[in-house]
């Protein structure tokens, strides 16, 4: 193989190996990006770990053939292939290294409550790139309130969070599903709501169970949303089970709520009813059920902010690379 800028005389054996590297570079990224959007759309599931070995391969492979066609870089067609692989290089390196120092995972706040985050504490699902920093985490966030705005599909949460640092001012976030918020590189996301009846439940002056109980939020299609929960009270063998009523609300969310309640011990059901706050009723076996109050939970959803903006970049020289090399052969 000859070149024809320089003359300079290439083995066979490398140009096989340049040749092949060129062909694998298409068909890894034809495949990577395949991967990718079959695992957005939960299609397939693998560990994310699997898709940055391969794009660590990937990288491989266009550093190695960026190196070799610079080194023969004589020929202006050549600039777009180098604009190409550059750009690929910023936009898989980009998105690797947004992976590597991911950090993701969601917490349940009731209204007034704080809960520290410090080295992950009380998050859900948690997840963390190989380089993570779990000091981003150093921080306490309360739920000072939860407004349920009524829309065409039911009510959209809007929560009002407090977030305090060792250092640093406190800041008040507001967090909608429409509207994340960012805190330094963390984002705050909007994800399930719903409300937390506090049950009481007595056996004669005995205190067996007093707590808040978040209940999901299950979609009723154009109807909007219910509430309902279950807990278990293991030393009692109760199961405790209900559903929250809002039609004793208006638009505004003012009035009283009622919570529909039915206590069973083992198979056997001891009885419920539908109470306003602060009323009991009585069941069978000594016991009464009471509701104490209706405390608001909110999900919120936290992870490392992306910086999309240098593959973002990549993308464009890629075009540009594109074009560059289009106009070249037409020449």
């Amino acid at each position: 193989m000859v070149d024809d800028g320089d003359r300079r005389r290439v083995s066979p054996d490398a140009a096989k190996i340049a040749s092949a590297v060129r062909l694998a570079i298409p068909v890894a990224v034809v495949l990577l990006i395949a991967a990718w959007f079959a695992l957005e759309r939960h299609w397939i599931s693998f560990h994310p770990r699997i898709l940055a070995m391969g794009v660590s391969v990937l990288l491989a492979l266009l550093g190695a053939d960026l190196f070799a066609t610079a080194g023969r870089f004589r020929q202006r067609r050549e600039l777009g292939r180098i604009l190409v692989l550059t750009g690929l290089l910023i936009v898989f390196g980009g998105g690797l290294a947004n992976w590597l120092y991911s950090l993701q995972g969601a917490v349940i706040l009731l209204e007034g409550d704080a809960v520290p985050l410090a080295k992950g504490a009380h998050l859900q699902e948690f997840e963390g790139g190989p380089l993570s920093r779990i000091d981003e985490l150093n921080l306490t966030l309360q739920l000072e309130k939860l407004d349920l705005v009524p829309s065409a599909n039911g009510f959209v949460p809007s929560s009002r969070v407090r977030c305090v640092r060792a250092t640093g001012p406190v800041a008040v976030l507001e967090i909608r599903p429409s509207r994340s918020a960012s805190l330094g590189s963390l984002r705050l996301h909007q994800g399930a709501f719903g409300f937390a009846p506090r049950i009481v439940i007595l056996r004669g002056d005995k205190t067996v169970f007093d707590r808040a109980v978040p209940f999901t939020t299950e979609r009723m299609g154009a109807a909007g949303v219910s509430f309902e929960g279950s807990c278990a009270i293991k030393k009692e063998d109760l199961v405790v089970r209900g559903a929250v009523d809002l039609s004793g609300l208006d638009a505004r969310m003012r009035g009283h709520a009622k919570l529909g309640i039915e206590v069973l011990h083992g198979k056997k059901k001891l009885g419920g009813g539908e109470l306003l706050p602060g009323h009991f009723s009585d069941l069978a076996d000594g016991y009464r059920v009471g509701f104490a109050g209706l405390p608001r939970w909110s999900e919120i959803d936290i992870s490392r902010r992306n910086y999309p903006q240098p593959m973002l970049g990549g993308a464009v020289l890629v075009v540009c690379g594109l074009g560059a090399g289009l106009i070249a052969r037409r020449r």
